[in-house]
């Protein structure tokens, strides 16, 4: 599923929740600009998704059309498949980056990043029957995770000891910080290994 069928479906749930909305209000729950919405809802009435009817003087109803409501079942059976695709492979990703170390009985992992991401890689390290030490990343300081507290680069340096530094950082996100872990890992003798 691509960006724009994602908006496309984020705004036909909206206006299927909330008809009697505004474009500001849709635009404040999609959590983008109103001229995208507005650029949105042409395109979902030019495609039959959705019709307007006239409230007041200058505001509107929207309402979901059969063929609408067909599209947003479409596109939410897409978006599940999507995710369900992105969970297994984000799991394999992990356990395949693991496994070798969890073979060898070493068993204690650190994180380098959070989110979604780092909750799907804790069920590989559950399923490898290893254990989550730590989490680091800088951005997310003092947040929690997957029942522990996220960590800066100065707690890996000072504290942070493991068997394995697993990165769970995309290709697109790979930066000097990135680079730092890396050095910090090697510094203190511990396995680096990326999922992506």
């Amino acid at each position: 599923m691509d960006r724009d069928e994602e908006m496309i479906l984020n705004l036909l749930k909206a206006i299927s929740d909330e008809p009697d909305t505004t474009q500001k209000d849709l635009a404040t729950r999609l959590g983008v600009a109103v001229g995208l919405v507005n650029s949105y809802l042409k395109r979902v009435i030019y495609k039959g998704y959705v019709k307007t009817k006239q409230l007041e003087r200058r505001r509107l109803r929207y309402l979901l059309t059969p063929s609408g409501i067909k599209e947003k079942a479409r596109l939410t059976y897409e978006f599940l498949e999507y995710s369900f695709q992105y969970i297994r492979e984000v799991r394999r990703k992990a356990n395949e980056a693991m496994r070798p170390f969890a073979a060898q009985n070493k068993k204690r992992v650190i994180f380098y990043g959070s989110g979604e991401v780092a909750e799907l890689a804790y069920l590989a390290v559950r399923e490898l029957r290893m254990e989550l030490v730590g989490i680091v990343d800088p951005k997310n300081e003092g947040k929690r995770c997957v029942d522990h507290s996220i960590y800066n680069l100065d707690w890996l340096r000072k504290n942070g000891s493991a068997d394995l530094l697993l990165s769970l950082a995309s290709h697109t996100d790979k930066n000097d910080e990135l680079a730092q872990v890396e050095e910090i890992a090697k510094e203190k003798q511990i396995s680096f290994v990326s999922c992506f």
